[in-house]
C-alpha cells in the first residue's frame, strides 16, 4: 500500500529537521520579543523609546502661533502654559469663555514663575462648539486674522463615555465630536497652513485607538478612526509635496480634573474602584504636556504617553498581538462586571441622595460587596444626564476636551433601570411605540456575579500586569 504524500514528506529526515527548526526559530522569536516587551515597559515607564531619547527643541515654538482646543483644563491648560512660557502666541478654545479666560491668567502666572513675561495681548481667546461645526468656518477665519497664521494646532477636544450596548445615540454624539468633527474643523486649519508653506497639526487621540476594551466600544472606534485618519492626511500632505507635518499622540490614563468628572460625576458621585486606581496613579497632564512637546518638535509621527501597565499593554499589541489580544478577550467578562458595578453603585448613590436630601423614598437596594463608604457630604449627586441604564453619561474626557453630554434626563435613565430590576416594562412612546432608546435598554443584560475559571485566569494576569506597573514606575522620572 502506497504513503501518503505528507507521510512520505515528512518521514524523510530533512523536511523534518526544516520543521522543528522553524519552530524553534518562531518560540524563540515570540520569546525575545515578549522579553523586549517587558523590559521597554519596566526601563522607559512614561512614554515610547524615541520620545525618551529624544530632546526638545524649544526654540520650535518660539514666536509661533498655537491653537489649542480643549485648552481650559487638564491637558490643554497645560500645553498652554508650556508653550505661553516658551514664548509662543497661544489661541485658546473650548466651549465656555470664562473657562479661556481662567486658562489664560493661568498661564500667564506660569510663565512670570519661570522668568518670561507675558500679556493677555499674546493669547487669543475662542470659544466654540465642536458639536455645531456650521461654526467652524467663521472661527478659523478668525483665528488665523489674529496673527496673519497658525503655525500648530493640537486638537485636544473629545467626549467619552463608558457603558455597555450604549443606545445610537450616545454612539453619534461620540462620533460626532470625537471624529467627525475634528476631521472637518483640521481639514479647515490645514487648507490654511498650505497656503502658507509651514504648520503641525497634533492630535491628542488615546491608547484605546490601539486597545479596545469592552464598553469603550464608540469611543475606541472613533480615537481608532481618528488615528487612521491622522496617518491618511499625512500621507497625502506628503503626496502633494506640503512640508505640513501630522503628530498623533496616545496618552494612557491621566491624572486631570476631567478625570475626576469622569471618576466622580461632577466630582461627587463615587464610581468604581478598579477604575479609580487607573486613574489615581495616571501620569500627570503636565508630564504629558512635556512630553508631548517633546516628540513633536522632533516630527515623531506618533508618541505613546502613559505609565503601566498601559505602556506594557501597547508595547504586547505592537510585537505580540496575538498574546495581547488573548489577555484582553479573557479579560472582557471581568471588565463588564466592573463597568456594570459601577454604574449600580451610581444608581444607588442618586437614590440615596433623593431619598435623604429632598424627602423622596428610601433607596430600594444596597450597594454591592466592597463599596468604600464615603462620608455623607460626598453623597450629593449632581450627575450629568445619560440615557442607558449600563451607560455611563458622556463626560468631557481626561485628555482631550469639551463638549457637553448628551441630554437624556438623568431622571428618566434612573428610574429606567429601577423598574428594570423589577421586572416592570420600559415605557413606550407616546404612539405606543417603544423608542429605539428603549430598545436598547431593553436589550441590555444584568451580567452574572461569578466569576468562572477563564475570569479567573483573566484576574491573575491582570493581578501580574498591575505588579509589573507599579515595580516599573518605582523611580520614575515623571511627575
Amino acid at each position: 500500500m502506497e504513503m501518503p504524500a505528507v507521510v512520505q514528506f515528512l518521514s524523510a529526515p530533512g523536511p523534518l529537521l526544516a520543521l522543528v527548526f522553524f519552530f524553534f526559530l518562531w518560540t524563540s522569536a515570540t520569546l525575545l520579543r515578549l522579553l523586549w516587551v517587558s523590559m521597554a515597559a519596566l526601563l522607559l515607564r512614561d512614554c515610547d523609546l524615541a520620545t525618551k531619547l529624544l530632546t526638545e527643541r524649544k526654540t520650535y515654538w518660539k514666536n509661533r502661533v498655537a491653537w489649542i482646543t480643549g485648552a481650559s483644563s487638564g491637558i490643554g491648560l497645560s500645553l498652554c502654559r508650556l508653550l505661553a512660557a516658551r514664548r509662543c502666541f497661544v489661541i485658546l478654545s473650548s466651549r465656555k469663555k470664562e473657562d479661556l479666560i481662567s486658562a489664560r491668567d493661568d498661564a500667564i502666572d506660569y510663565s512670570q514663575r519661570h522668568g518670561v513675561k507675558r500679556s493677555p495681548e499674546d493669547f487669543l481667546l475662542l470659544p466654540f462648539d465642536m458639536k455645531k461645526p456650521e461654526t467652524f468656518f467663521g472661527v478659523v477665519d478668525e483665528g488665523r486674522q489674529w496673527k496673519g497664521r497658525i503655525d500648530f494646532l493640537f486638537s485636544n477636544a473629545g467626549v467619552a463615555c463608558r457603558g455597555m450596548m450604549l443606545p445610537s445615540s450616545i454612539d453619534n454624539e461620540i462620533l460626532q465630536v470625537n471624529l467627525l468633527s475634528q476631521m472637518e474643523f483640521v481639514k479647515l486649519i490645514v487648507a490654511r497652513m498650505i497656503q502658507q508653506q509651514y504648520g503641525h497639526i497634533i492630535f491628542t487621540n488615546s491608547m484605546s485607538a490601539r486597545t479596545t476594551l469592552g464598553g469603550r466600544t464608540a469611543y475606541s472606534t472613533a480615537k481608532g478612526g481618528l488615528l487612521n485618519f491622522s496617518y491618511g492626511l499625512s500621507r497625502e500632505l506628503r503626496g502633494m509635496g506640503s512640508p505640513v507635518r501630522v503628530t498623533t499622540v496616545l496618552p494612557g490614563y491621566i491624572r486631570t480634573s476631567l478625570c475626576d468628572r469622569e471618576l466622580y460625576a461632577d466630582g461627587t458621585v463615587p464610581k468604581g474602584v478598579h477604575v479609580a486606581k487607573d486613574i489615581r496613579t495616571g501620569l500627570s497632564s503636565d508630564r504629558t504636556a512635556e512630553l508631548m512637546l517633546r516628540g513633536s518638535s522632533r516630527g515623531l509621527s506618533e508618541i505613546w504617553i502613559g505609565k503601566n501597565p498601559d505602556l506594557f499593554y501597547m508595547y504586547a499589541m505592537y510585537y505580540v498581538p496575538d498574546i495581547a489580544n488573548l489577555v484582553v478577550d479573557y479579560g472582557a467578562s471581568s471588565y463588564a462586571r466592573n463597568i456594570e458595578e459601577e454604574i449600580r453603585q451610581r444608581r444607588y448613590v442618586a437614590r440615596r441622595a433623593r431619598g435623604n436630601g429632598t424627602g423622596g423614598p428610601p433607596p430600594v437596594d444596597e450597594p454591592g460587596a466592597g463599596f468604600k463608604k464615603r462620608k455623607a457630604s460626598e453623597d450629593v449627586v449632581h450627575s450629568a444626564p445619560f440615557s442607558s441604564p449600563l451607560s455611563f453619561p458622556p463626560e468631557r474626557h481626561q485628555r482631550d476636551g469639551d463638549a457637553s453630554p448628551a441630554s437624556v434626563p438623568y431622571e428618566m435613565a434612573t428610574h429606567a433601570g429601577e423598574r428594570r430590576s423589577r421586572g416592570d416594562s420600559l415605557p413606550p412612546a407616546k404612539d405606543g411605540k417603544a423608542t429605539a432608546e428603549s430598545k436598547s435598554r431593553a436589550n441590555s443584560r444584568v451580567l452574572p456575579d461569578a466569576y468562572g475559571p477563564i475570569e479567573t485566569v483573566a484576574n491573575a494576569i491582570s493581578d501580574a500586569v498591575s505588579q509589573l506597573g507599579r515595580f516599573g514606575s518605582m523611580g520614575s522620572d515623571t511627575a
